[in-house]
This record gives structure tokens, sequence and C-alpha cells, in this order.
């Protein structure tokens, strides 16, 4: 029987900038094919980093500074990790991940996060002494105003929980010790409807990946649409899930 420990990282983001994201973690559950879900999702929040500022007056700033600085006209997107010591503060950033080429962005937001001080009130050092935390960012900014962004009806947190309990690591991949990250792209309609769901950034080294994220992105059903100046609005949002097979 084959046992692993899978990591399933979820977080949300807008053409506009970041919402929220969440970390989930699957325990040392037996997997033995495609289609059967582990028995326990463990949703880890309370213990990790968070910016003294809070995260929505991070994605704030970071959009602020993209966006007085015309940055890249490209979607371009970025994973940053973040490692800090034991009084909040930065010990280094690095981008570890990142779709299309943006370096002005990305030195923008580097610069930003190396400056950044974080709340590690709640981190066991003594457990786990490398304290990282992940941070998503769009490198470029869209001058849309959005009144009210598309959301799921069971709230975001409850939506990303459900993610990471309904996602069946693909068990050619588990079975080759492969990880992967994929980003999914897709369109919230007017009428909350999902469409043109792709993945944009290939298949991640296991195609699999790809094809179980899309099943349970359309598992979920209908989103609230967005708003825009009182009226619903179509909106394009990217769901990147990153997955490990220790």
């Amino acid at each position: 029987m084959l046992r692993q420990i899978l990591k399933v990282i979820f977080f949300l983001t807008l053409l506009t900038g970041i919402s929220l994201f969440t970390y989930a973690q699957k325990g040392s559950t037996p997997i033995n094919e495609v289609g059967k879900a582990p028995e326990q999702v463990k949703v880890v929040r309370n213990n990790k980093p968070a910016p003294l500022e809070g995260w929505s007056a991070l994605f704030n700033d970071i959009n602020s500074l993209l966006k007085d600085n015309n940055t890249c006209d490209t979607n371009s997107f970025a994973l940053f990790e973040v490692e800090l010591d034991t009084n909040g503060k930065v010990k280094y950033v690095d981008a570890i991940w990142e779709v299309l080429s943006c370096r002005k962005g990305r030195k923008l937001v580097f610069e930003k996060l190396t400056k950044t001080a974080w709340d590690v009130s709640n981190w066991d050092f003594k457990t786990n002494p490398e304290c990282k935390v992940l941070v998503p960012a769009d490198l470029h900014f869209t001058d849309v105003n959005i009144s009210r962004m598309a959301t799921h009806p069971i709230g975001m947190q409850k939506f990303y929980a459900k993610i990471g309990q309904d996602f069946n690591y693909p068990s050619v991949c588990l079975e080759a010790g492969l990880s992967g990250f994929v980003v999914l792209q897709f369109m919230v309609d007017k009428d909350g409807s999902l469409h043109n769901i792709r993945s944009v950034n290939g298949d991640s080294g296991c195609k699999p990946f790809v094809e179980e994220a899309i099943r349970v992105l359309k598992k979920q059903g209908r989103w609230i649409p967005g708003k825009q100046a009182g009226s619903f609005v179509k909106m394009q949002l990217k769901l990147p899930i990153r997955l490990e097979a220790n």
C-alpha cells in the first residue's frame, strides 16, 4: 500500500490583484487509485505567518506600486517564497515560479516583500526552525473598476477547503513521485457559470494534474458573478494549485 504526504496549496487571483490564499495539507493517508479521496484533510491557517499590515493591505500596496510604475502589459504571474526570522523580519525573498516574464514587476514586488514586517507569533520555531510563507502576485495592473469580485456561494475559505477535499492526487503521478504546479484560468460569466477553463502553464510535468484540477473546479458549481457599476460583469480568475509528493 502506497503511503505519501501530499501537500496542496491553493490561492485565487484576479487580474486586478490578489484576494486570498489558504494552505491545505493532506495527511499520511493511503491512496490506492484515482477516484478514492483521502480520508483526512487538515486546513492549516492560524499558525501561518501574516503581514502586520494585513493581507488585503499588502496586496493593495503591491497593486498601487505596479500601477504607479506602469509595469507589464502581459498577464504575468509569480509565486514568491519569503523566509522569516523569529522577529518577523525577512531573511530572503525568492521568486520560485513565474508565468511569462516581467522583470520590472518582479523586482518591484521583491523590494516590497523585502521591506514587509510579519507577525510570526503563532509559528513554532522549535518544531519548524525554517519559517517560510508563499505570496502570489500578478506582476501587472489592470485598472478595472470592480465594485464586487466574483466569489463562490459557500465563501472562499470553504471553497478552498472543498477543493482540497475533492482533489484526488493522480495515481500515475503519485507512483512516479511527480510533484506539480497547475494554474487554471477561467471566466466567471454574468450568470455565475464557468467558461474557458484551461491551464496556462502546460501540464506541469504530469498531464493528469490538469485533468483532475479542471474536474474538481467544475464540480464546485456556479459562482456569484462580479459587479461593476451595479451591473453583473464577466470576470477572469486564476486558480494556481501546487502539489507535492514527498
